[in-house]
C-alpha cells in the first residue's frame, strides 16, 4: 500500500477526466473545475494550502496511488484567491475507467520529495522537459533552465501567471544535453499568448552548434 487513506479526513471520487480513449502513461490536468469547494475554501474539510496532503490512487483503499505534481494549490475562504493546478500520471488510462480518488485533510503532510516514485518526476517520466507558465524549473528533472534578464509575471488570458518576454534580453535557456538533440523525431507545445506580433519573433531556438551553450 502507497499510503494509508485511514489517516486522512476526507476521499472524494473525480469524475468527467478527458479524453475518452484508451492511454498508456496518460497526464491529467486537475483544476478547480474539478475539485469540491470544501477541498480549496480554507474550512475544517479543506486540504493544506498548498496542497502538502493531497494524494491520488485510482482506488478508494489507496492502493493504486498515482504520481503527482502540484503546480499550484492555494486554498482560501474567497473564491477569487483560490488556485489550483495539479497534474497527475496514470499508468494506464482508458474510456470504460477515468475515475481517480482524491485524498485530503490531513495536518502536518508534505508532497513526497520530486524523486519519490509518487512525486512530481515521476508525473514527467515520458517527457523530456517540462517548464510550467510562470516558473523556470524542469518537472521532469531532466535539465536546470535559467532565467536571463528581468522577466516580469502576468496575468495570462486563460488563467493562472506567465513570464512577458518583451525583447532580446528577456529568455529562458535550457544547458545543451544530447537528449535535447534535433537530429530525431520530437514535439514541442508551449502556450504563449501574443497581443501583437511584428517582424520575426521567436518562441524556441535551439543553437546547432552549441558555441551558446543551448
Amino acid at each position: 500500500m502507497a499510503f494509508n487513506p485511514s489517516l486522512w479526513g476526507r476521499g472524494v471520487l473525480l469524475t468527467g477526466l478527458t479524453p475518452t480513449a484508451t492511454l498508456s502513461g496518460y497526464v491529467a490536468l486537475i483544476t478547480l473545475d474539478n475539485i469540491p469547494v470544501e477541498a480549496i475554501d480554507a474550512g475544517a474539510n479543506s486540504a493544506l494550502n498548498g496542497g502538502g496532503d493531497l494524494r491520488f490512487s485510482t482506488d478508494i483503499d489507496g492502493i493504486n496511488q498515482l504520481p503527482l505534481e502540484v503546480v499550484s494549490f492555494v486554498a482560501s475562504a474567497s473564491p477569487a484567491s483560490r488556485s489550483c493546478q495539479l497534474w497527475v500520471r496514470f499508468p494506464s488510462y482508458t474510456s470504460s475507467s477515468r475515475e481517480v480518488y482524491m485524498f485530503y485533510n490531513r495536518a502536518g503532510q508534505t508532497q513526497p520529495i520530486v524523486t519519490d516514485p509518487f512525486g512530481r518526476n515521476s508525473v514527467w517520466q515520458d517527457f523530456e522537459l517540462v517548464i510550467h507558465q510562470g516558473t523556470s524549473s524542469d518537472s521532469t528533472g531532466n535539465h536546470s533552465p535559467t532565467i536571463n534578464g528581468s522577466l516580469s509575471l502576468q496575468d495570462m488570458m486563460w488563467g493562472g501567471q506567465g513570464y512577458l518576454i518583451d525583447d532580446a534580453d528577456n529568455y529562458i535557456s535550457i544547458p545543451h544535453a544530447s537528449s535535447l538533440n534535433i537530429e530525431r523525431d520530437y514535439s514541442l507545445s508551449i502556450w504563449n499568448d501574443t497581443p501583437q506580433v511584428s517582424n520575426a519573433q521567436v518562441l524556441f531556438f535551439k543553437c546547432i552548434d552549441n558555441t551558446t551553450g543551448f
